[in-house]
């Protein structure tokens, strides 16, 4: 096997795919607001050096220094904060053409990192002011890094640079672990079945020890926020699915958020058409997917145990600490794309008469409904709306005489980020909220003072709050926010007042 050596027709087609990935990921970068995670970087990076390097509580510094450095370029506009994240993908793009170089041939590696540039999954990433872009990046560096090792006899270079981007991902995110040690795993069965040497073999589980140790300052705080449980465990059975499904079509082809988990049997008959096409495809591809198996063989193989050995670690120790999110294993989703290449490669030969046209065209039609969704759609696709809940405030409530409830402490980041009228407001965590719940007399005397309470509700995950509210005041008004995760505002006043 004998790595094909591009020509300036090949170069021409990265460029022109490297040039739809720039457009994709570049148009209306600012167009929506910041949502909470998104604001939670810009609040780390625009205070003191110390704020970038100590990072998150699972999340390690990388990512917010290398922030912090270029918002002194861009500034701090929502276009400037996400243009960061453009660069890692294209490094991304490209990277999956090197791959499929590597293991296939060129024309998959085009497809594949094609899929790369047009996946909306992607393309979200690219267009959002956090690590994951560069996770994926630093991950398929390291991955490409290895192959190039095991490709040719004694690469210490390559191990090298194994290490580095090994490291550079365990800096960037936590689930870098899991991939890593999937890195671990695959190397030890290549070396047992014989397909890699045992110099190959030492020297990467040597790379792997190297950038292990080069975490362990870092690892300890790991640890210590594992503790704390994770996310919300609920749903986990779907998440798999879930998953892939993001991988192979985004998140706009169909709605995958809460509301749409909460009804499944709904969200299922509201999208039949869809998901019947999808299903339609899958068992159009699915033969044409064996015969690539067949085809390539260790490096088919190469492809389907990254694709799926992460995700499936990530899944089984979800059951004790819930880590499993479609956004931290992201890093799987290139070679499930190389994959789709190769099968699609198979599909596209004259005996497949009629199944290719369908194939292909179906698949490029539901890449194309994502793509458009994601773009045009105004419905629930999308950030969160903070800036329009920030400029309804602002419109309506006065900063004298009005009192803003935020229910949990997080949540104001984002608001933080848009305001600029200077309004009162509670965090409601920690004491105030436990003063509130048990109906401390202080706390519900401040609400009740106040001419109208703006209770902004995002990421609650009880009714408590609301329940009092209700008991103590009178609802004025309400508005919903559907987009991303959702905000709802609703407006209190005290009982028996009229509306101003």
């Amino acid at each position: 096997m004998k790595t094909l050596n591009p020509n300036w027709r090949d170069i021409l087609w990265v460029v022109c795919i490297l040039g739809v990935a720039v457009i994709l990921r570049s148009l209306w970068l600012g167009r929506e607001s910041l949502w909470l995670d998104e604001a939670y970087s810009w609040w780390i990076t625009n205070g003191s050096w110390g704020r970038a390097t100590a990072g998150e509580p699972t999340n390690p510094p990388l990512y917010f220094v290398m922030l912090r450095i270029w918002i002194q370029f861009t500034g701090s506009s929502e276009a400037g904060l996400r243009s960061l994240s453009i660069l890692g993908s294209l490094g991304s793009v490209y990277l999956v053409y090197l791959l499929g170089l590597e293991l296939f041939d060129i024309r998959i590696a085009r497809i594949g990192a094609a899929y790369q540039a047009v996946s909306t999954f992607q393309i979200a990433y690219a267009q959002e002011a956090r690590c994951f872009a560069w996770l994926v990046f630093w991950l398929l560096l390291a991955s490409y890094s290895l192959l190039r090792n095991w490709r040719r006899s004694g690469g210490m270079g390559w191990m090298a640079l194994y290490f580095v981007a090994a490291t550079l991902s365990l800096y960037t995110h936590f689930i870098a672990i899991f991939f890593l040690a999937s890195h671990a795993l695959i190397s030890l069965w290549w070396w047992w079945r014989g397909r890699i040497s045992r110099d190959q073999f030492l020297m990467h589980t040597g790379a792997g020890i190297a950038a292990g140790l080069a975490f362990l300052p870092w690892l300890a705080q790991i640890v210590k926020a594992s503790a704390g449980g994770g996310q919300n465990r609920r749903y986990l059975l779907l998440k798999l699915p879930q998953t892939y499904f993001s991988f192979l079509f985004g998140d706009s082809l169909i709605p995958l958020d809460e509301a749409a988990v909460r009804d499944i049997t709904g969200t299922l008959r509201e999208n039949a058409t869809v998901l019947m096409a999808v299903a339609i495809i899958a068992a159009l591809v699915a033969p044409f997917a064996v015969r690539s198996a067949k085809r390539w063989e260790e490096r088919w193989e190469f492809c389907l145990e990254l694709a799926v050995l992460p995700v499936l670690v990530v899944f089984a120790v979800s059951f004790r600490v819930m880590i499993l999110d479609e956004r931290y294993v992201q890093g799987a989703a290139p070679f499930a794309y190389l994959l789709a290449a190769g099968a699609i490669m198979e599909a596209w030969q004259p005996e497949a008469g009629w199944r290719r046209w369908v194939l292909v065209g179906g698949y490029t039609a539901l890449l194309g409904l994502s793509l458009g969704q994601y773009y045009f759609s105004t419905g629930r696709y999308g950030k969160e709306q903070w800036r329009e809940v920030t400029q309804k405030l602002e419109a309506q409530a006065d900063a004298t005489r009005d009192l803003v409830l935020f229910e949990e402490g997080y949540v104001h980041y984002p608001y933080d980020y848009y305001q600029r009228a200077n309004l009162t407001y509670w965090k409601l965590y920690g004491k105030p909220q436990a003063d509130l719940l048990a109906g401390d007399k202080a706390t519900l005397n401040r609400l009740k003072a106040a001419r109208r309470v703006w209770y902004v509700r995002a990421y609650a995950m009880n009714g408590k709050i609301l329940d009092i509210l209700d008991g103590q005041l009178e609802r004025k008004t309400y508005e919903q926010f559907p987009k991303g995760h959702g905000i709802e505002v609703i407006e209190y006043s005290r009982k028996g007042q009229e509306s101003e």
